[in-house]
């Protein structure tokens, strides 16, 4: 059995700065940004949907909760970041160790700071070896594994001179006994990181918020309506009720909507605009991110001219 540890890893100039740091957090929480945004601008209009209805939109109470609305949802990432922080640099035994770990033994591979963190060698379809981007004497490993539920990828970190070959001895020793044949690659240029897909994420996002928005419209406009009967909602005061039912009344009135089926389109027309909007531009999105995730899985087959390489332990040269 082998346990390899990920050495610590430092910045090109020796030593991680305050704003290499804040950078390295920002390319990992950037991918919510659009997402905040979407909560933010959602919350905002509750918020102030229900001041309107209260007739306190324009008071010092009103701002304030339209304040707090508006920066709820960053406040509470900014609170995951730093708990992360802390429990990243406290060494709590209750969690999983900071650094990552890598334990080959008979039956299989256990990985650290991974949701499938035990991969079967039958399982395991190649490892490939890169060079870490900045870092002298280390280098990338990374496996590709592979079962029924598709390819994933996992990296650790490890020393060029001592873990490397310690690695290699013990995966040789494995394969003559029989326990794994995958080919262990090695590239003479880094591959690309994989991180959360980002081309895509504001059309996809926007293309949510216009279908949160068009949807309930699109319901509104078929249920039956009692021009008769006034139905009052339970999460509406009188007051509230009275003032919904004037505004409506004043829509109404200004339109020249004469019957109940002109009535129905008042929410039809916007609804099934926003409802066709949305989905066309969240279908606009996936297809982006697909795209991207296809770029990148191409760089990762060895097939492609791109990627300098060769099988460690073969006699071929390194192909281009």
């Amino acid at each position: 059995m082998l346990i390899l540890e990920q050495p610590a890893i430092t910045s090109p100039s020796g030593g991680a700065t305050a704003t290499e740091s804040w950078r390295a957090i920002w390319k990992r929480w950037k991918v919510v940004v659009p997402l905040l945004l979407m909560s933010s601008v959602l919350s905002l209009e509750m918020v102030a949907y229900r001041l309107w209805l209260t007739e306190r939109f324009y008071t010092a109470e009103g701002l304030l909760l339209l304040v707090l609305a508006a920066v709820l949802p960053f406040l509470v990432v900014l609170a995951v970041v730093a708990l992360t922080i802390l429990f990243a640099l406290l060494p709590f035994p209750f969690l999983k160790p900071s650094r990552r770990t890598l334990r080959l033994d008979e039956k299989g591979l256990k990985l650290s700071q991974t949701k499938y963190d035990g991969v079967l060698w039958k399982n395991v379809r190649r490892w490939l070896m890169a060079p870490f981007p900045g870092q002298q004497g280390l280098i990338i490993l990374i496996l590709e594994a592979g079962g029924q539920s598709g390819g994933r990828f996992w990296s650790i970190a490890l020393e060029e001179r001592e873990q490397k070959h310690t690695f290699l001895s013990e995966v040789e020793q494995l394969r003559q006994l029989g326990k794994t044949h995958a080919p262990i690659v090695e590239l003479s240029q880094p591959l690309p990181d994989r991180r959360p897909v980002l081309r895509g994420l504001w059309p996809l996002v926007l293309g949510c918020y216009l279908f949160i928005h068009g949807l309930p419209l699109l319901a509104a406009s078929a249920m039956p309506f009692d021009t008769k009967e006034t139905h009052s909602s339970p999460d509406l005061s009188p007051a509230e009720q009275a003032k919904l039912e004037g505004v409506l009344r004043k829509v109404v009135q200004r339109l020249h909507i004469p019957n109940l089926k002109q009535f129905r389109m008042l929410f039809l027309v916007p609804g099934a605009i926003l409802t066709t909007t949305g989905l066309a531009l969240a279908v606009l999105g996936k297809r982006q991110q697909s795209r991207e995730v296809a770029e990148v899985d191409r760089l990762y087959d060895l097939e492609v001219d791109k990627i300098t390489c060769g099988r460690i332990g073969s006699d071929g040269p390194h192909r281009s």
